[in-house]
């Protein structure tokens, strides 16, 4: 080893052993709030350290929910460090701290962790959320399939411009309505039913007028078994887009379901009148009229039936 660099080696071993090059210490982790977190609100999480000794170093966080960033550390005013956090789903998550070598920098020494309880969207219960009032549309979206149900399709249209016609809640925030519907739909995709409801409630909460977080809603609680929480999700949804051919079709499946056969053929009538495209609507009420589930099968074959679509179905 040539003399400059072991005077190098011999400086470097003298500064670590005074602790005049020691690098800063991780002491600890916190959150903020520290309690009622909830899935799809932002937690502040800020890592605390005695950065006395100034010096350059790294360290890797990991959130508890397979994703984590790997930080520098560079000079006296890098501690505290807080990172905003939001949680897709309810559930316990470790986040934890620890010194890691990021490209020159020293581990900083030490390491820190936190057990956050996330929870659900339940502050975001549809009692308290839905801004949208269903008392002036309900009757209105009644005569909608009423009027399907009897082949008057321009009764049908006269019914939608009413509804239209109803005064409207604030808009809220709706990009961040619809990532937390994102999230939502993510969360479905995966079986994690609990997940989905709570982010299409806070979806909700978030943007009143977001008639897809109403719709998902409804759908997800459809899927539950819970047709009278779905029936009035869906009417929500309704009552801000009657002109909805999906949402018709998941009311009428969700009607079929609960029982009541008759209206829900006027209903996937309406998802045969907003349909864009007709020919693709057949197709769907001919699967659901092969449907296992009789109430859904008979409703289909009914509105395949309505003088609605027999006289203007594509040819």
């Amino acid at each position: 080893m040539k003399r400059p660099a072991i005077l190098a080696l011999l400086a470097t071993t003298a500064l670590i052993s005074d602790g005049s090059f020691a690098v800063n210490k991780i002491e600890s982790v916190q959150a903020r709030p520290a309690k009622d977190i909830r899935a799809g609100s932002p937690v502040a999480i800020t890592v605390n350290g005695d950065e006395k000794q100034g010096n350059n170093c790294g360290f890797r966080i990991d959130f508890g929910d397979g994703s984590g960033e790997d930080v520098k550390v560079v000079d006296r005013d890098q501690f505290p460090r807080t990172f905003k956090k939001v949680y897709a789903s309810p559930g316990n998550y470790t986040v934890s701290v620890e010194g890691r070598r990021v490209t020159t920098h020293l581990e900083c020494v030490g390491s820190a962790r936190i057990t956050l309880t996330v929870g659900g969207a339940g502050a975001y219960a549809p009692s308290n959320v839905a801004q949208v009032s269903t008392a002036r549309s309900a009757p209105i979206i009644r005569n909608m399939v009423s009027a399907a149900i009897a082949g008057d399709e321009a009764a049908v249209h006269r019914y939608r411009r009413e509804i239209d016609a109803l005064p409207r809640p604030a808009a809220g925030d709706r990009n961040a309505a619809r990532n937390a519907i994102a999230n939502a739909a993510a969360a479905s995709k995966r079986g994690d039913t609990q997940a989905a409801l709570d982010q299409y409630q806070y979806a909700a909460s978030l943007d009143p007028t977001e008639a897809a977080a109403y719709n998902g809603l409804g759908e997800t609680q459809m899927r539950l078994g819970r047709y009278a929480d779905a029936d009035l999700s869906l009417s929500r949804a309704l009552t801000l887009a009657p002109g909805n051919a999906a949402i018709w079709s998941d009311f009428g499946v969700t009607l079929a379901r609960s029982g009541n056969v008759q209206n829900a053929s006027g209903a996937l009538v309406n998802y045969y009148i907003f349909a864009v495209d007709r020919r693709n609507a057949i197709d769907a009420l001919q699967r659901l009229a092969n449907s296992k589930d009789g109430n859904l099968s008979t409703a289909a074959q009914r509105a395949l039936q309505s003088p609605i679509v027999v006289n203007t179905r594509p040819r």
